[in-house]
């Protein structure tokens, strides 16, 4: 079964002054990209469906929706040494030759437990990695929480932290995500700012 873009739109906002695009796909799944807010994606995916009825479609209507991904840039207010923060958070990926940026990877729904540090976090990122994690372990927990995904997947938000302060996130599916994900690296921030 082929699956294929039946079309495109871009969508402006006029109170964002932003333009989502907008896709459908032969399978009947419309996605969006673009948009500065989750409230803004939504609203021009409503006048998708609004204008699929103009056109004939009787049965168009937005069942169900879904964040897969949120970007956000940062600015720190302050330059970061990014060797001192290299040192401080063990687990990171940094190489200056191929890369500027320093990158962290944090599993969101581990955030949510005591005693939360860089290594217990590395331990769940692997252990969710390589499918070694307790599935009756936390259920309830996990069925509540928001940073737990439908379907098994959890929320990772890979941090791009450059020289400059401009942190780039990306993989978020909530907002309250990433302020949780920017509470938790913040002591590790100020502790690697350049005097």
């Amino acid at each position: 079964h082929l699956i294929y873009c039946i079309f495109r739109a871009d969508i402006p906002d006029k109170h964002t002054k932003s333009v989502v695009t907008v896709s459908a796909f032969s399978n009947g799944k419309i996605q969006a990209t673009g948009g500065v807010s989750v409230e803004c994606t939504k609203n021009s995916l409503k006048k998708i469906v609004r204008k699929l009825r103009s056109k004939g479609f009787e049965k168009a209507k937005l069942l169900s929706f879904e964040v897969h991904n949120i970007q956000a840039v940062i600015d720190a207010g302050f330059p970061i040494d990014l060797r001192v923060l290299r040192e401080i958070y063990v687990f990171v990926d940094y190489e200056p030759e191929r890369n500027p940026g320093l990158r962290i990877r944090i599993p969101v729904l581990y955030l949510y437990n005591q005693g939360c540090n860089p290594e217990f976090l590395q331990r769940q990122l692997l252990a969710h990695q390589y499918g070694n994690v307790n599935q009756n372990k936390g259920r309830l927990e996990r069925a509540n929480n928001p940073a737990f995904f439908r379907n098994g997947k959890i929320e990772i938000v890979t941090l791009t932290i450059h020289f400059s302060g401009k942190i780039g996130m990306a993989g978020g599916r909530s907002v309250e995500g990433l302020q949780k994900v920017l509470e938790y690296i913040k002591p590790y921030l100020i502790r690697s700012r350049l005097v």
